[in-house]
């Protein structure tokens, strides 16, 4: 936290902390991405360090081994080799069947015959830090290449097919990677084995082979040290330099913060506002209403007739504001509301002698501006206005029909339609008198948009104008 606060400061309000949360949730999980990719890359390199020790282990073994079968081959084309007799190098008691295994020099030098077994286990035995080799079969000539448990498993598997086994093992109280590959009886060996069954080709045993794993796994620690040791620093590294890449996005993040607050706080006063605008003049309204009223009660019929339709065209503007007022945008109006209040006050103020004129409305949701509903409900109001004024005079039943819909994404259409007695004969509304009629023209206007009459029973007009 204190890391956090020299880095960002101390959030503002409750809103900043959430923001602040968040963002040092994705902090933490950048870091915890980092820190999980420098943990499989380490993996991968000890996984990769621990098989090339094995690998080089391996190597170490298969060059013994080659270096064995290449000893076994000379030694046996020659017949094997005359050493010297001595205290480390007796007569071999196996190959006391074989014809001059022990002879004597003109000097009177005692030699004694050597087979490649006989040799290569001395070989061996010079160098006790070495490798460790020895050929192994199921039933030997000498006791001492009787094989081992494992070495007894890789011979069977020998006789399956396999063509060699190596596992890494204690020997000792040390880890030794143990390699062992079949031996073929070569021509020169089929003397001593002939009485065994055995025959130039066939499989009688392996050449064992021991590494010590010591050297090896010496060279991987050191090779894994190091790398830890540059995997951390890495590491380290990669998170300062998120901490420091931190630093200026948090300063940027706050200050939009700070922006989106100021922005937040003009945005709800300018709301505040407006509400408190519609609100003044839906009361200035209705004083006029109110004013106009009380003038009315000393005038002739005619009079109060003309003042009571202004009073209705002014209620018809106040309702834009007073819904306005009471909305959660104060910039918009959902005009098919509007309609509904508009036209229900419309049917109640006229409904002495029109008992029997129904109202159907069928209205989807459209939102205008204060200016467009102002103006589309003063045609709204003069169109059902002279429905229930004219259209059932003679009848006193019929339908008014009040549709508004959308026709795209911008256009509007509100219709008005009744089933009463309609327009005159050769009646053109654009050429009327009244009062009613010039307002919706010039509202019209107003509305850049077009009023089209349709001709048929009764009478209906449309209207239509494009959203900005």
């Amino acid at each position: 936290m204190k890391f956090w606060a020299r880095t960002f400061g101390k959030p503002q309000t409750e809103g900043h902390v959430r923001d602040e949360i968040h963002l040092r949730r994705i902090f933490i999980m950048i870091a915890a991405g980092w820190t999980t990719a420098m943990g499989i890359t380490y993996s991968s390199a000890f996984y990769r360090t621990r098989i090339g020790a094995l690998e080089l282990a391996r190597e170490g073994a298969a060059t013994a081994y080659a270096k064995d079968a290449l000893y076994r081959r000379w030694n046996t084309q020659h017949g094997g080799v005359y050493v010297p007799v001595t205290m480390t190098t007796p007569p071999n008691p196996f190959l006391q069947d074989v014809p001059e295994r022990d002879i004597q020099t003109p000097t009177g030098r005692r030699l004694t015959l050597l087979n490649h077994a006989y040799m290569i286990r001395q070989v061996y035995e010079m160098d006790p830090n070495g490798p460790e080799g020895h050929l192994v079969a199921s039933h030997p000539l000498n006791p001492k290449n009787l094989p081992d448990g494992w070495e007894s498993k890789a011979l069977e598997s020998f006789s399956a097919g396999k063509t060699e086994s190596f596992a890494v093992m204690e020997m000792r109280g040390r880890r030794h990677f143990r390699l062992i590959r079949p031996l073929t009886l070569l021509p020169g060996c089929v003397p001593c084995h002939e009485a065994q069954g055995f025959k130039a080709g066939d499989i009688y045993g392996g050449m064992s082979i021991a590494v010590d794993m010591a050297p090896y796994e010496a060279d991987a620690r050191g090779r894994l040290t190091a790398a830890s040791t540059g995997l951390t620093a890495l590491w380290l590294l990669g998170l300062g330099g998120i901490g420091a890449a931190w630093r200026p996005l948090g300063n940027r993040f706050r200050e939009r913060q700070k922006a989106a607050a100021a922005l937040s706080a003009a945005l709800a006063a300018k709301e505040v506002l407006l509400q408190e605008v519609h609100h003044r003049v839906k009361n200035n309204l209705q004083t006029i209403c109110s004013l106009l009223n009380l003038q009315a009660e000393n005038l002739p019929d005619i009079a109060q007739q003309a003042l009571e339709e202004s009073q209705r065209r002014i209620r018809s503007m106040a309702l834009v504001h007073e819904q306005l007022y009471g909305s959660q945008d104060p910039g918009e109006l959902d005009f098919a509301e509007y309609t509904r209040s508009l036209t229900s006050d419309l049917m109640n103020a006229y409904r002495g002698g029109r008992e029997g004129v129904r109202l159907r409305l069928d209205l989807e949701p459209v939102l205008l501006g204060a200016n467009q509903a102002i103006s589309c409900g003063l045609i709204l109001n003069e169109l059902v206005t002279n429905c229930l004024k004219h259209a059932f005079k003679q009848s006193g039943s019929g339908e008014i029909l009040v549709e508004l819909r959308t026709e795209g994404e911008k256009t509007v259409a509100l219709r008005v339609a009744d089933d009463g007695a309609g327009l005159p004969p050769g009646f053109d509304w654009h050429e009327s008198n009244s009062l009613g009629l010039r307002i919706v023209a010039v509202l019209t206007r107003q509305l850049s948009g077009t009023l089209v009459h349709q001709p048929g029973a009764g009478a209906s007009f449309t209207l239509t104008f494009v959203k900005p």
